[in-house]
């Protein structure tokens, strides 16, 4: 008898527990709670950064070139550069893919603004171009001329134009 109750308290808890642990209101997402600490912490770099990378994956353009003038934002620090500018680009393919070219743009001019004094980091943020032969034609063009652009500017460092290159191929 002990053994057959000792088995239906085991069989509850597997049962009963994902069924109070769905019953509870879920957690805040990452996003949300690294957007309230930086709201609460704006003297904190860190937690400003883990912000911009959440909201660069969730943000509007505009808001992720606001956040490129937001005093904890800096493009000479690497991190700050992958969370914002990187992850707009690649984790948010509606807005860097806008139908007008406005997050093409916004990206270029980071990367040419970076190779200057990091080439490294600029040339991780240029294979986001690369996926320019899926597009249709109006945004594959674009993200074409955006590499072409990138190509031909003059003083590109090596890493970049790699890069570019080898997207363009």
């Amino acid at each position: 008898m002990s053994r057959m109750l000792v088995r239906l308290v085991l069989l509850a808890s597997v049962v009963i527990g994902p069924v109070r642990a769905f019953a509870q209101p879920a957690p805040a997402s990452p996003a949300v709670g690294a957007i309230e600490a930086a709201r609460k912490y704006t003297d904190d770099g860190i937690a400003a950064q883990k912000a911009g990378k959440y909201d660069a994956a969730i943000a509007l353009f505009e808001k992720a070139y606001a956040l490129t003038k937001h005093p904890l934002f800096s493009l000479t620090a690497p991190n700050k550069v992958r969370a914002l500018v990187g992850n707009f680009a690649l984790m948010n393919p509606v807005q860097f893919n806008r139908p007008d070219g406005g997050g093409y743009m916004f990206v270029i001019k980071q990367v040419l603004a970076i190779d200057g004094f990091n080439p490294q980091i600029a040339a991780r943020l240029v294979p986001a171009f690369g996926r320019w032969k899926r597009f249709e034609p109006k945004r594959s063009a674009m993200m074409r001329a955006s590499l072409e652009r990138i190509v031909a500017t003059p003083g590109l460092s090596k890493d970049v134009f790699e890069q570019a290159s080898k997207s363009l191929a």
